[in-house]
Parts: structure tokens; C-alpha cells; sequence
């Protein structure tokens, strides 16, 4: 287990080497709240009550679309207590757009809200800013992840259809 201490260091290391349009990831319990480096120690991010734009309380529709609003905070308000990471592995993929472009894509959208847990987090918007691209790894891996389950409940219900099909078959004959 990481101390606090040992969180801030990390995180104070992490402070000194962003650059500005870097993507931040900041891990949170179930899953990555994403910002963009804006400069001076301020990032830019879509954000909800809970400062992560993400509601997991089952009686609130805003587990998957909500209010949130795209604001500008200071790295340390939104590290919270995660060992925050740069992230710009998404550069693999897409061209990352200039430094000049990316901040001002994320100032540009201050202000604004809407969410959507699927097509608008976090993620998107960080990705957005710095690719002009808007998508979400998680939701990916989520939906593949989903897509699997779904087909192996399909077939397994198939098989058991299959399967009581064929007792009723031998019990006719049987009889």
C-alpha cells in the first residue's frame, strides 16, 4: 500500500515533468478519470459533482449519462489521493495535434456540460483536446468485455434449449 506521502512525491514528480497538452490518467477505483495539462499546474477535465464526472449511486440515471461540466482545476485537487500517470500512449494511434491547438481545445470547452458514460466521459474529452478524436479505451474494453459475456449467455442458454429439446424427444419415444 502506498502512503500519502509517498503519493504526493509521485505526484509532485509527475507535476515537474508534464509538458503542456499532455493527457493525464488518474486512477480511481473502477476505473481512469483523464485530464488535460494546461500549464502553471492547472488541467482541464470533465468533471461532475464528485469531481470525476461519474456516478455510481443505481437510483441516479447519471451512472450513464448525467450532469457534468468541463472545468479547469489544479493537478493536486483533481489527483485526489491517486498516483497520478501521462499518458499519451493514444499518439501511437493518432496524431497528436500542437501543444497551442490541445490547450486551447480544452479552455475552449470550459463551461460546458454533458455526460454520457459511453460517448462523453472524461476519456473522450481528454482525447478529444489532444487528438481531435473523441473515444475511450475503457468503453472498449468494457463493451468488448460485455460483447463476450452476452455471446457466451446466448450460447449457453442455446445449449440448454438444445438439450431439454432433446429429453422432450427421448420422452415421447420412450413413451
Amino acid at each position: 500500500m502506498v502512503t500519502s506521502a509517498e503519493c504526493r512525491l509521485h505526484n509532485i514528480s509527475v507535476l515537474g515533468k508534464l509538458k503542456i497538452g499532455d493527457l493525464i490518467e488518474f486512477p480511481r477505483n473502477f476505473y481512469k478519470h483523464w485530464a488535460v495539462y494546461v500549464g502553471d499546474g492547472y488541467v482541464v477535465h470533465r468533471s461532475g459533482n464528485d469531481r470525476d464526472g461519474i456516478h455510481w449511486n443505481p437510483s441516479h440515471i447519471s451512472s450513464i449519462t448525467g450532469k457534468a461540466i468541463v472545468k479547469m482545476e489544479h493537478f493536486f485537487t483533481v489527483c485526489k489521493s491517486s498516483k497520478a500517470t501521462i499518458n499519451n500512449k493514444k499518439d501511437r494511434k493518432f496524431s497528436p495535434r500542437q501543444t497551442q491547438e490541445i490547450k486551447t481545445a480544452a479552455l475552449m470547452n470550459i463551461g460546458k456540460e454533458g455526460y454520457n458514460l459511453l460517448t462523453q466521459n472524461c476519456e473522450h474529452f481528454a482525447s478529444y483536446c489532444r487528438y481531435g478524436v473523441e473515444c475511450s479505451d475503457q468503453v472498449s474494453k468494457f463493451l468488448i468485455i460485455a460483447g463476450i459475456v452476452v455471446l457466451f449467455l446466448i450460447l449457453g442458454l442455446l445449449l440448454i434449449w438444445f438439450i431439454v429439446r432433446k429429453r422432450k424427444k427421448g420422452q415421447k419415444k420412450t413413451k
